[in-house]
C-alpha cells in the first residue's frame, strides 16, 4: 500500500475552490484505506484547514494535517525552549507551545507580519532581541503572495530585511 503526502493549497484548494477533482481523489484514498498526510506551508490552524476542506466536501480529521507550526512546536520541545517572541496574530500565537513574551525571549518566531500591521518599532524589537542573544526562525521565506492578482508583501520580505541587518541566515520550518 502506498502512502501519500498531499499539498493543500495549490493542489486540493485554490483559496476556497476545489482543484483537480481533489474531492474525488480524496474519497478514493479514504475508500481504499490509503495512508495520507495533508501538508501545507500555511500557518492557518488545523481546525481552519479542516473547515476549508469540508466546505468543498472533503471530510478529514485534524490529525492528518501538517503545518510549519507543527515543525516549530517539535523544535521547541526538542530544544526545551519555553520563552518565545512570536510575530503573528493571536490565532497564530495560540498554536505555539511556549510562552509568548517580549521579555528576554530565547527564540523569535516569524509567522505573519500582515494581520497585525507590524511596524518599524516591532521590527526594531526583533533586531534588539537578536542583539541580546535570542535565536530566530521563520515559517516562510515567501517574499510575496498574490491577492486579487496583486503582489502582497509576505513574511520572507521581512526575513530578508532582518538577515541583511543582522548578518544571520534565518532557518525555515
Amino acid at each position: 500500500m502506498k502512502s501519500y503526502i498531499i499539498d493543500i493549497d495549490g493542489t486540493i484548494l485554490d483559496g476556497s475552490s476545489e482543484l483537480n477533482n481533489s474531492k474525488q481523489f480524496m474519497q478514493f484514498l479514504q475508500n481504499t484505506g490509503s495512508d495520507f498526510l495533508l501538508a501545507t506551508n500555511s500557518i492557518k490552524s488545523h481546525d481552519l484547514q479542516v473547515q476549508r476542506l469540508r466546505a468543498i466536501g472533503i471530510t478529514v480529521s485534524t490529525e492528518i494535517i501538517y503545518t510549519p507550526i507543527d515543525s516549530i512546536n517539535k523544535y521547541l520541545e526538542r530544544n526545551k525552549i519555553n520563552n518565545v517572541y512570536v510575530v503573528g496574530n493571536e490565532s497564530e500565537i495560540s498554536q505555539i507551545h511556549a510562552t509568548h513574551s517580549s521579555n528576554m525571549p530565547e527564540l523569535i518566531i516569524l509567522l505573519d507580519f500582515e494581520k497585525n500591521n507590524f511596524s518599524y518599532n516591532n521590527l526594531q524589537t526583533v533586531i534588539d532581541h537578536i542583539a541580546e542573544g535570542a535565536k530566530i526562525i521563520t515559517a516562510s521565506r515567501s517574499t510575496y503572495y498574490l491577492k486579487y492578482k496583486k503582489k502582497q508583501i509576505d513574511t520572507g520580505a521581512f526575513v530578508c530585511l532582518i538577515e541583511s541587518v543582522t548578518g544571520l541566515s534565518i532557518p525555515v520550518f
